[in-house]
C-alpha cells in the first residue's frame, strides 16, 4: 500500500503555518534609488524612510489607504541610516559623506527642524543608534571607525578604529556594550565610557562580512551574508 502525505493540521499554535499567503496592503513609491532603511512612526499610521536618492521621506497613511509624503526633505548626500526616537521625536541620519544629522520631527508630522550636525566619519555611515540612558548617538562607518557624540555638547566622546570597513551596530545601554561587525566577518566587543573606549574582546568566526546583529537579554546573535 502507497503511503499518503497529508498537509499538517493547523492549530492555534502554529505561527509558522504558511496555509496564508501574506496579503499586500500598500506600496510606498516614490524613491528614485535604493531606499536604505524604513521604519515604522509609534504611535502615528506613518513611516520614515531613507534613500541614495539623498532623501528623507515621512510617509502618512491617508484617508484612502494609501501612503502619501508629507516630508521630502533632500540632504548634502545619500542616505544611508537612521535611528528614531519617539519620546523625543527626535531623528537621526546617517549619510554617505560620514555626517550624522539630528532632526526634530514635529507634532504633525509635516516638519523637519534641524538641529545639529555630527562630523562622525569620513565615508558612508552604515549605522545609528541613540542611547537615551546615555545621550550619545553612536555610529559606524565604512571610513573604519567607530564613534560615539553627546547630545547635549555635540563632543565626541570616543571612537575606535578598525583595520577593515564597518558593517553593523549594536549596543547595550545597560553595560555599555558596543557590538561593531565588519567586513572580515569579525565582531568587536567594546566598552564605551565617558573617558573613551576599551576593548573587551573580537569575537572570530565568520568568513565574510557581518550584515546584522541583535541582543535580548545578553543572549546575542550574529548574521553573515
Amino acid at each position: 500500500m502507497a503511503a499518503e502525505i497529508k498537509p499538517a493540521q493547523r492549530t492555534n499554535n502554529d505561527r509558522f503555518n504558511t496555509s496564508k499567503k501574506p496579503e499586500l496592503l500598500s506600496k510606498l513609491e516614490g524613491s528614485s534609488d535604493d531606499v536604505n532603511a524604513a521604519i515604522l512612526i509609534p504611535g502615528e499610521n506613518g513611516v520614515i524612510s531613507v534613500s541614495d536618492d539623498k532623501t528623507v521621506r515621512v510617509w502618512l497613511k491617508r484617508d484612502s489607504g494609501q501612503y502619501w509624503p508629507s516630508i521630502c526633505q533632500y540632504m548634502p548626500s545619500g542616505c544611508t541610516a537612521i535611528e528614531y526616537v519617539p519620546e523625543s521625536r527626535h531623528l537621526y541620519v546617517g549619510q554617505e559623506n560620514g555626517t550624522v544629522t539630528q532632526y526634530a520631527l514635529s507634532e504633525d508630522c509635516n516638519r523637519l527642524s534641524f538641529l545639529r550636525d555630527y562630523l562622525s566619519h569620513q565615508a558612508r555611515v552604515v549605522a545609528v543608534v541613540f542611547s537615551k540612558t546615555h545621550k550619545w548617538v553612536l555610529s559606524a562607518g565604512k571610513d573604519k571607525q567607530f564613534a560615539y557624540h553627546c547630545t547635549e555638547s555635540g563632543k565626541r566622546v570616543g571612537g575606535y578604529n578598525f583595520e577593515t570597513p564597518c558593517t553593523a551596530l549594536q549596543f547595550d545601554a545597560l553595560a555599555k556594550y558596543a557590538f561593531v561587525g565588519d567586513h572580515a566577518g569579525q565582531i568587536t566587543m567594546l566598552r564605551c565610557e565617558v573617558q573613551g573606549v576599551q576593548l573587551i574582546t573580537t569575537f572570530k568566526g565568520h568568513t565574510d562580512k557581518i550584515q546584522s546583529k541583535s541582543f535580548n537579554n545578553n543572549v546575542y546573535n550574529f548574521e553573515t551574508f
